[in-house]
């Protein structure tokens, strides 16, 4: 595969990301799943977001974020600057401490992003979470105090549809919890479901969890690195489409 230019990839990610009659396979985009993967492990994506100037700003606002692996923090970049161009909703972000909440709301923002990030966390969360969220300015984010199993009823309630779900969770009970009480709570247009870390050995309980949702809404995977992603509900392919 050639090696693209800043310019070149910029042009590529947005045409991987459109849904289109050979994109849409199994309810997800294929194409835009590939992209980002493939991208990451083999091409030159992660060169280019890395000397991104947007994104360096983003790292250097939020210095703790550079202990994350950065193949998941630009992925989760990618997602949110390509993935939800075209959906409008709200974003979940649980289990992560507050950190990539403060990533996605600031990074969010700048593309576009109209709804709220809705930070979940069992842990109090930390003065430095709270001066960072004023310093910036995020008024689209909101950390919620206590767990997801606890507070998510009353906030989905009076959210809108849900686009993007970032869940950071390695337990099996846990994570089956979640998924019940977001499944209603997804975009209709196929909200993104980003499963954080799943495929590592002290995940195993998460991960069966997630094999278990695949059986039970026969849903597929758009992505298998360096995240697992679904769209849910899976994507439909629109009539206007001709292409």
């Amino acid at each position: 595969m050639t090696l693209l230019n800043g310019k070149e990839l910029e042009k590529a990610m947005m045409r991987a990301h459109r849904n289109t009659r050979s994109s849409l396979v199994a309810g997800r985009n294929i194409v835009a799943g590939y992209a980002r993967g493939w991208g990451l492990q083999f091409g030159t994506l992660i060169d280019v977001v890395q000397e991104d100037s947007f994104y360096q700003e983003a790292l250097t606002l939020i210095e703790d974020l550079r202990s994350l692996h950065s193949y998941s923090l630009i992925n989760l970049f990618l997602i949110l600057k390509y993935g939800i161009k075209n959906l409008q909703g709200d974003i979940i972000d649980t289990g992560s401490n507050g950190l990539s909440a403060l990533f996605i709301a600031y990074v969010a923002r700048a593309f576009g992003f109209r709804g709220t990030v809705y930070s979940f966390d069992l842990f109090q969360t930390t003065s430095t979470l709270e001066e960072g969220q004023k310093k910036w300015g995020l008024t689209n984010l909101i950390f919620v105090k206590g767990s997801f199993v606890d507070q998510a009823p009353r906030i989905l309630d009076q959210s809108k549809s849900i686009i993007l779900a970032h869940l950071d969770c390695s337990s099996y009970a846990l994570l089956k919890k979640i998924l019940s009480i977001l499944k209603p709570a997804m975009h209709p247009g196929g909200g993104y479901l980003l499963f954080k870390d799943s495929l590592r050995p002290q995940s195993f309980g998460a991960f069966q969890a997630i094999e278990e949702f695949v059986e039970e809404e026969k849903v597929y995977a758009e992505q298998n690195f360096p995240h697992l992603i679904y769209r849910f509900p899976p994507l439909k392919i629109p009539r206007s489409i001709t292409s």
